[in-house]
Order: C-alpha cells, then sequence, then structure tokens
C-alpha cells in the first residue's frame, strides 16, 4: 500500500492515466510511464484499500 500512495504523490497532476504496451508487464494494461499493472489496484480495492488522494 505504501507503494501506490508513493505512486500517487509522485504523479500528483500529471496524471497520464493507462496504456498497454507489447513487451511491457506481458501487454496488460498499467499505468503510464510504470510497470504497476491495473490488476494490482483493482486487487487492492478488492482487498478492501480505499481510493488514494492526490495531494
Amino acid at each position: 500500500m505504501q507503494a501506490i500512495q508513493l505512486l500517487a504523490q509522485s504523479l500528483g497532476n500529471n496524471w497520464q492515466g493507462i496504456e498497454k504496451t507489447p513487451r511491457v508487464c506481458g501487454g496488460e494494461a498499467r499505468i503510464a510511464k510504470t510497470r504497476i499493472p491495473v490488476w494490482v489496484l483493482v486487487e487492492a480495492r478488492g482487498l478492501g484499500y480505499s481510493a488514494i488522494r492526490f495531494s
């Protein structure tokens, strides 16, 4: 969870969204300019983690 919070802080107002690139994270959707797959955030949400504030 701490890693996700650090990511949120570093992205700040420069949110670039979600991207898919062949041969990066197996081509799965990920947070732009990172190697954090979207499914990690979905899984965290399912485990009860709440939304993160960007500030």
